[in-house]
């Protein structure tokens, strides 16, 4: 057990590619920034400094993911937003509510709709759902945002 401590110990400390203050200044919108890569991408600009903001349809999961967040990240700002942006109005109201409080300097559209089957099981109601969603949401959070 020893040996392994002593092994443990004598690695050398994990070297990070960007500097951890590369994005401080800087404040993030990630759509479906709950769960996911878009969590995964907020998570790390998180580390490298910026702030950020993150949506989802379903409220509850983005507050706990930043409930976690704000004990890794502690003096980041992490705003969350219950919004599904397929619907125009209420992207533009999270804009809205983001622009008076700073504004953004970024923005990753990352929200998606996934089905898990094959391509031609797909119903033309399940594909206007994910459409809706990568298209049109991807427009209006864009424009919003723009």
């Amino acid at each position: 057990m020893a040996a392994l401590v002593l092994a443990a110990a004598a690695r050398p400390k994990e070297t990070l590619m960007f500097e951890a203050s590369l994005m401080s200044g800087q404040r993030i919108l990630v759509t479906g920034g709950g769960t996911g890569l878009g969590r995964a991408m907020a998570e790390r600009f998180l580390s490298l400094g910026a702030d950020i903001a993150i949506c989802g349809r379903r409220q509850s999961v983005c507050e706990e993911t930043a409930a976690e967040w704000r004990q890794q990240f502690p003096g980041r700002r992490i705003d969350t937003f219950g919004v599904d942006i397929r619907i125009a109005q209420s992207v533009d109201e999270m804009v809205e509510s983001l622009f008076q409080s700073g504004g953004l300097t970024g923005l990753i559209n990352n929200a998606a709709g996934n089905f898990v089957a094959p391509t031609e099981s797909l119903s033309p109601r399940a594909f206007d759902a994910i459409a809706n969603i990568v298209f049109h949401g991807s427009f209006y959070v864009t424009q919003a945002v723009g």
